[in-house]
């Protein structure tokens, strides 16, 4: 770990509040709800009717585009990336996620997605995964749960994903 790094709360903060809200609505009798706050989505159950919630990763190079979608009920998917939140300098561009052991930008991924039980684990698998890299053949964290992981990063000017679970590329 870079001599300077810190700890950050970012990284699941988002995820442990919508755990919170969708613990309120469910006392409340809510029986179907999504909720979606900076990348990190809550299923509760499935609207009327469907199966799920169909829910689209966006495209990475393309904010308009989506690289997949899948369909979403009782459960959460947080997705990491530094496309949107950057700063340019001299040295190029540098995200606000950043590479423990550098210190630098995590270049490695362009974004990735986690699917989890809770938002908590989805957030911080997210964002740990895309800092400091995902092997999908790892096993994940037991405290997790089932959890979903689909990649996407740059290799020689094409764009390749990666995933193991639920969520297809």
């Amino acid at each position: 770990v870079h001599s300077r790094s810190r700890i950050d709360l970012g990284g699941i903060g988002v995820g442990h509040a919508l755990d919170q809200a969708a613990l309120v609505l469910r006392r409340r009798g809510i029986e179907s709800a999504l909720l979606n706050h900076s990348g990190d989505i809550l299923a509760i159950g499935a609207p009327p009717g469907s199966a799920g919630w169909e829910i689209g990763i966006q495209d990475p190079e393309d904010p308009r585009g989506t690289v997949t979608s899948f369909m979403l009920k009782d459960r959460s998917v947080s997705t990491s990336g530094n496309y949107e939140n950057f700063i340019e300098t001299d040295r190029g561009r540098i995200g606000h996620i950043l590479d423990p052991a550098t210190g630098w930008s995590s270049s490695l991924f362009l974004s990735v997605s986690v699917m989890a039980d809770s938002s908590l684990a989805a957030d911080a698998l997210s964002t740990g995964f895309f800092a400091g890299g995902v092997r999908l053949s790892a096993p994940a964290p037991s405290a997790a749960g089932r959890i979903s992981v689909f990649s996407v990063r740059a290799d020689g000017g094409r764009t390749v994903t990666d995933y193991t679970g639920d969520i297809r590329g």
